[in-house]
């Protein structure tokens, strides 16, 4: 089945990369008066790319228990005042991915309907200030919030039937191998964005570079091309 639908992990994918965490977690330590030595920065990174492929991503959660089990206590309102910096934080230190808007400007010119879920622990409001200050807002025909990694095949299921394909017609692109053996296993086209290689055991496909992707997937699309006429308006689901 060709695909129609491309949809983007939005976090590491097309906006921002670990560096850019690592950075908000700094000057959130330095800002809310807790330990910003290197080992605890370390730790606390480790922590947060094991938490990207669980289901129990919500950080005001695992920070109190990671604090915790180096003798802090946090409070509810600390936690906010974490939150609140981190992502304010983030707002400032966030840059797309290099090649991301070229990459998604092409893809809708030659026909492929694009869209990103993003799971992270931020609003809707905050998410669409970081698209609309990156520039990415009006490259994404829709824009998906979730809570939890639990309810990505349900996002990509309502992706599907808004735009009336089925599951074969949508490509799933993230950084996270694990995903996307996961969304593969459930029917979806599964896209690998490292430059790694792919494990022989998975059939996934890769691409090293986002830049890859409106080559590769044009080759895999059957029949002539077609062109995306006029602006889609971005909108949240």
């Amino acid at each position: 089945m060709a695909v129609k639908v491309v949809v983007f992990n939005l976090f590491r994918t097309l906006l921002e990369s670990d560096n850019t965490i690592r950075e908000a977690y700094k000057r959130m330590l330095t800002e809310t008066n807790l330990p910003n030595d290197q080992n605890t920065l370390k730790d606390l990174m480790i922590v947060e790319q094991l938490k990207q492929i669980s289901d129990e991503f919500e950080r005001e959660v695992w920070w109190k228990e990671f604090f915790g089990s180096k003798g802090i206590e946090l409070d509810e309102e600390k936690l906010k005042e974490m939150k609140r910096v981190f992502w304010a934080r983030r707002l400032q230190l966030s840059r797309p991915v290099p090649g991301a808007p070229e990459t998604l400007k092409k893809l809708r010119l030659i026909g492929f309907i694009t869209a990103a879920i993003s799971s992270e622990d931020a609003g809707k409001m905050l998410v669409r200030s970081l698209l609309e200050k990156t520039g990415l807002f009006e490259l994404l025909d829709s824009i998906i919030c979730l809570k939890g990694r639990s309810n990505e095949l349900k996002a990509l299921d309502s992706i599907a039937k808004m735009n009336r394909v089925k599951r074969g017609g949508i490509a799933y692109v993230d950084i996270y191998l694990e995903r996307v053996i996961t969304v593969q296993a459930n029917g979806f086209v599964g896209i690998w964005l490292s430059e790694k290689t792919v494990p022989e055991i998975t059939s996934v496909k890769s691409v090293s570079s986002i830049a890859e992707l409106p080559s590769m997937l044009s080759s895999m699309r059957a029949g002539p091309s077609w062109f995306h006429r006029g602006t889609a308006s971005s909108t949240f689901s």
